[in-house]
């Protein structure tokens, strides 16, 4: 799996610039999407096999079983990746909540948690695209990098 993408990887912190680091948020949803699509397919197959069972439709009862537990476990296994990834997306907020100034916080909320275009994000806060982009987003993002930076200091 690209541990960019997963963002599962402890050492993500170091090697990101906070943008990279923020904008992992849009793979970690899509995939956590994609993760629960699959437990949702699964658990669909699992209802066919049980009402199957009860209907005496399907092959022998030990194989429909089999294949029950097996659908039971490939689902907690899903769950558990999506709790990873949840975590990381956890992670991200986190850091997004320790900057100081509101419009700052509100910038990279609009754009890395909810996936806002950047004209969106403007007109959303009352300001030009312009300074949006080249004066607050930079801004917003040195205070990520030293929350990150912080952080990682911590970790060692």
């Amino acid at each position: 799996m690209n541990q960019e993408r997963s963002g599962a990887s402890p050492p993500a912190k170091v090697w990101l610039n906070p943008k990279e680091w923020l904008s992992r948020g849009r793979w970690l949803r899509r995939e956590i999407d994609t993760l629960r699509e699959a437990k949702r397919a699964a658990e669909d197959r699992a209802a066919g096999l049980s009402s199957g069972a009860s209907a005496g439709r399907r092959g022998p009862k030990g194989r429909r079983d089999a294949a029950m537990v097996q659908a039971a476990q490939y689902g907690m296994e899903l769950d558990e990746r999506i709790a990873e990834l949840e975590m990381v997306l956890s992670e991200i907020t986190r850091a997004i909540a320790a900057v100081d100034e509101g419009s700052l916080r509100l910038l990279l909320l609009s754009r890395y948690v909810l996936f806002k275009k950047w004209e969106q994000i403007a007109l959303d806060m009352g300001y030009s695209y312009t300074n949006v982009t080249y004066r607050l987003h930079p801004k917003a993002l040195e205070a990520v990098g030293a929350y990150i930076a912080n952080d990682t200091k911590g970790e060692k």
